[in-house]
Parts: structure tokens; sequence; C-alpha cells
């Protein structure tokens, strides 16, 4: 609800205007991380009837030269850990 596609297309063009975001219907969105083992769980709102929004920390990489799989990175994962995977991702490797 809080994120439409006007402000999370600002939020990404703050973080790198390549970024492509995508967004939905909350149910859409939903299905679509179960499918990559991501749990989310509806919005709900505050004692002030602000929006809030529970959601993990996880990072899904898809390489552009290969639809056979993606890397999920957790909250723990490293600077070093994405200078080491992201060039070889982006050449279609595997890291």
């Amino acid at each position: 609800e809080r994120d439409t596609p006007e402000s999370l297309g600002a939020w990404l063009k703050g973080q790198d205007p390549a970024f492509t975001g995508l967004t939905g219907d909350f149910a859409t969105i939903q299905a679509a991380a179960r499918t990559l083992g991501i749990g989310i769980e509806a919005p709900t709102k505050d004692a002030n009837g602000n929006v809030v929004s529970m959601h993990g920390a996880q990072v899904i990489v898809f390489s552009p030269k290969t639809d056979e799989g993606y890397l999920l990175y957790g909250e723990s994962t490293t600077v070093e850990d994405y200078t080491k995977d992201l060039p070889k991702i982006v050449k279609g490797e595997n890291p």
C-alpha cells in the first residue's frame, strides 16, 4: 500500500538509476516471493493509521545471461561476498 510504483521508482533511482523494480497487488507479490522461498506478511496499520510492512533484507540476484536460477543473499551477506560473486553473475557464470 505504501510502496506505490512512484515511490518505489524514486527510491530505486536513489540507489542506482539502472535498477528495475517490480510491484503489484499483495497476493501476487506474496505468491512470487514464496516461489523463491521468501515469506512476507500483509501490511498492517499502526495506531496513527500509518501503513507498516515487515519484510526481510534478502537480496535476490538473477543473471542477465541465464534463466537457470538465482542467488538469494541473506542478512549476513558481506560486501566481500557481493564483490566476489556479482562480476561472475553478470558474465553468466556460477559464483
